[in-house]
């Protein structure tokens, strides 16, 4: 069985099917004979808007932590989707790209939303590629209602300790993501992210103490 699909109207938010759906109130807006004169701009309104809905997509996002992680902390990374409001996300895959000469990957987790209370969830993650800076993040859920479904949530959780100073830039790549009935989803846009390992402040003084050193040593001669 199909779970519902949820709606949006001028009153609020519903779940089940829309008592006014798009197609029934054109076809109303159509034959009334008022409205008839005005059939050419609504018929153009009605083709961007369906123009501009099959346009939009899921967003994804990278949201770390911090924007500089410093030696002995940990970086959070989220991988968030957005702009669900007409879909249900069932399963995703992805690849998470990042410096692995600026950061060490620890740990994984996935998000809370797309887990079933009785089956759990199907985990299709890759961890092989993690010391060349790949780590492949992937679900499909076993969940059979999607009604209850937010529009934006976290989709899986990386962290990162610093390995040595410097940038990474965060990407997402290879991007797959499906409905509940096995559909695949249209990607909207892909956001990016970049942290900074800054150099210790012990390094950073070291300059300073072999200067004022080499300056004492001349002195004394």
């Amino acid at each position: 069985m199909s779970p519902r699909r949820r709606y949006r109207h001028a009153g609020g938010a519903g779940v089940g099917p829309d008592p006014n759906p798009p197609k029934r109130r054109l076809y109303a807006a159509m034959n009334n004979p008022q409205s008839k004169r005005h059939l050419p701009v609504a018929a153009f309104a009605g083709l961007v808007l369906v123009t501009s809905q099959a346009q939009a997509g899921v967003d994804l996002s990278i949201e770390p932590s911090a924007d500089a992680v410093h030696a002995g902390e940990i970086l959070m990374v989220d991988i968030t989707a957005s702009g669900l409001d007409d879909d249900d996300l069932a399963g995703f895959n992805l690849v998470l790209n990042f410096d692995p000469n600026v950061l060490e990957f620890q740990s994984y987790t996935l998000g809370a939303e797309l887990t079933d209370p009785v089956f759990g969830q199907e985990d299709l993650s890759d961890t092989g590629g993690v010391a060349t800076g790949t780590l492949g993040l992937g679900e499909v859920s076993w969940l059979i209602d999607f009604s209850a479904q937010p529009d934006a949530f976290v989709l899986a959780s990386a962290s990162f300790a610093p390995l040595a100073s410097g940038t990474s830039l965060l990407t997402l790549s290879d991007v797959e993501l499906s409905d509940d009935l096995g559909g695949i989803l249209q990607l909207g846009t892909l956001g990016d992210a970049r942290v900074s390992v800054p150099v210790p402040g012990n390094l950073l003084l070291l300059p300073i103490g072999l200067g004022l050193f080499g300056l004492q040593r001349m002195r004394r001669r």
